[in-house]
């Protein structure tokens, strides 16, 4: 079907819809009946035309001062019959076009501009392409950057569409690996301190170097008998009383004193024990 006949015909199955609907509004019978016959004729020649594959641009300004065409060929694997449910979208559906048995395409009464032409099908994905049309009708092609708008990588025209996969509707189950609890954050902060305390006394035992820095290192952490006082050095500093220090007679006589104790103690606690005894 030519594209101005198709055109046409579209033009008055809106026009009698709209006629119809009236009808229907005002309950005038003869009327509603003759436009009801004229409109489904009108669409069956339409729908009949669609079967065929024959190429439509349903274009909103029919009138348009200028207008280009835009075409292309949609590639899809043999013996596929993607091309049934397949629509071609121009800026997201401002113009449409339906593919040929073949999969080409042509969508016509487009103004000049810059458009971005993509694919939808429920089957197949592919990749959009932007399309430059200046007043003069030259057209270039390239591909879709959304990240980096500046950045041109051309395209051939008239456009070739190729399958890039198939669409995913769901999302794959997730199965239990023992990887996933290897890797989890408590149970390798278990893991590596287990590790260490079996692997460093071994490493040890082997290399005298390693045990001479542990005992260094254990040396350290134990308490030094010439550290001073820090009490005695805060009571200094802050013009305090001096603790003396005993003398080595004190120190006996208090050496002395414990052990008299300590003595006194044990003979209470053995005489203690006789009588039990006895």
């Amino acid at each position: 079907m030519p594209e101005s006949v198709a055109r046409k015909r579209l033009t008055a199955i809106a026009k009698n819809a709209t006629l119809y609907a009236a009808c229907v509004i005002n309950h005038s019978d003869l009327k509603k009946d003759s436009c009801l016959k004229e409109f489904l004729a009108l669409k069956d020649c339409v729908q009949k035309a669609a079967l065929k594959n024959d190429s439509l641009s349903l274009n909103p300004s029919n009138e348009s001062v200028g207008s280009f065409k835009i075409e292309g060929k949609i590639i899809v694997p043999p013996g596929d019959n993607a091309l049934e449910n397949t629509r071609i979208l121009i800026d997201e559906g401002a113009y449409i076009g339906i593919p040929q048995v073949d999969g080409t395409f042509v969508i016509s009464g487009i103004p000049s501009g810059s458009y971005i032409v993509s694919v939808v099908s429920p089957l197949h994905v592919f990749e959009p392409v932007r399309v430059d049309i200046n007043a003069k009708g030259k057209i270039r092609a390239r591909k879709v950057n959304f990240i980096q708008p500046g950045e041109v990588v051309a395209m051939k025209y008239p456009l070739n569409f190729e399958t890039h996969g198939i669409p995913n509707y769901f999302q794959k189950r997730e199965v239990y690996r023992l990887t996933d609890v290897i890797m989890n954050p408590m149970f390798l902060t278990l893991l590596i301190p287990l590790a260490l305390l079996l692997i460093l006394p071994k490493l040890a035992s082997q290399d005298p170097e390693m045990q001479r820095d542990l005992q260094q290192a254990s040396n350290f952490l134990q308490p030094n008998i010439n550290t001073p006082d820090l009490g005695d050095m805060f009571a200094n500093f802050f013009g305090g009383p001096k603790k003396q220090k005993p003398t080595q007679q004190q120190q006996n006589q208090n050496n002395g004193a414990n052990n008299g104790l300590l003595t006194g103690q044990q003979k209470r606690k053995n005489e203690g024990i006789n009588k039990r005894r006895n």
